[in-house]
């Protein structure tokens, strides 16, 4: 039954219709090129002045440079634009929050793309959920709004050769993939992909097994929560500024290999992983242990004896639902 039907659509795409197909894929859509050239807004909200559109290009070009933010922002100024203020706010304070005004005209601007939980950074959008279809479809056509380098993509197991082959795949510094359950052949798929540059990685729920942690690209953040790594990996010696093992199934002897594998991290979450205070003692008492500023070991059965092992340790820990 399936071939029965073209893979095409027989009327023009709209706007709401390509959100539509972002949102709830189907074998009937159209192609990905198709999608690319759904009729969506090529500018954000009020940017229809070509100093602005220069502007805007300015701060693409160099996302990382405060210069062309508040060039932007001298702009707005002159026009009496709100965005003029809260984009010096947020270069002053990354805490200072987001006028209504402005949040409510960025989701209906970025609603053309189903796009959700947008993340504020420096006065510009540079974060969203994302359905994995209108990431690999209109990634083009966001990458013209703002300055984003952190996704997160739901749905997205079913592309992950197109996502491997997006250049705009490129433009991501943080990769959220968590529950989409893309196992050891996704992983390896997009770990081939000339165009991943990402060096925070969110890999929970995914399917994933201790005979793949060792493929794992270089990353700075990295979280294998909810995956069935058990006690036998062979971990490659990194540098985390991030490590989230939470559930992941070490055991004593996990925790024992882990403290002895060459692995630091600034950041390190163990919660829920029936350590015991033995494991504990091992992770505190290695170069991991004496490198780590934030230990979490939530949910391990842990004693009250645990807090004696933990004397000496330098950082913050989080002993919640232990029997202390």
């Amino acid at each position: 039954m399936r071939g029965e039907f073209p893979r095409r659509l027989t009327r023009p795409l709209t706007p709401i219709a390509g959100a539509a197909l972002a949102r709830r894929p189907s074998y009937r859509g159209p192609d990905v090129s198709e999608l690319a050239r759904a009729d969506v807004p090529d500018v954000p909200p009020g940017a229809t002045a070509p100093e602005e559109r220069r502007l805007l290009a300015a701060v693409l070009a160099d996302p990382t440079a405060d210069g062309p933010r508040l060039a932007f922002a001298d702009y707005c100024d002159k026009l009496g634009d709100p965005r003029g203020p809260f984009i010096r706010a947020q270069l002053a304070d990354p805490t200072a929050q987001v006028p209504a005004e402005i949040a409510a005209a960025a989701r209906e601007h970025f609603a053309a793309v189903s796009a959700e939980d947008l993340v504020w950074r420096r006065g510009f959008v540079e974060g969203m959920s994302l359905a994995g279809r209108a990431f690999v479809s209109l990634g083009p056509w966001i990458a013209r709004q703002t300055p984003w380098n952190e996704v997160r993509l739901v749905a997205v197991q079913p592309y992950l050769g197109e996502l491997a082959a997006t250049p705009h795949l490129a433009q991501l510094r943080t990769l959220d993939l968590r529950g989409n359950r893309i196992g050891s052949a996704g992983l390896a798929t997009l770990s081939a992909s000339p165009y991943f540059a990402a060096d925070a990685l969110n890999l929970a729920v995914n399917n994933l097994t201790a005979a793949d942690v060792p493929t794992l690209p270089r990353l700075r953040r990295l979280d294998l929560s909810g995956n069935a790594l058990g006690s036998n990996v062979a971990w490659p010696v990194r540098h985390f500024d991030a490590l989230d093992l939470d559930g992941v199934g070490l055991g004593l002897d996990g925790a024992v290999r882990l403290a002895a594998s060459g692995v630091t991290a600034v950041s390190l979450d163990l919660g829920f992983n029936a350590l015991t205070d033995a494991g504990v003692a091992a992770v505190v008492g290695s170069p991991l242990g004496r490198g780590c500023r934030r230990l979490g070991l939530r949910g391990n059965r842990l004693t009250p004896a645990v807090r004696e092992i933990l004397a000496g340790f330098a950082g913050a820990v989080d002993l919640r639902a232990n029997f202390l």
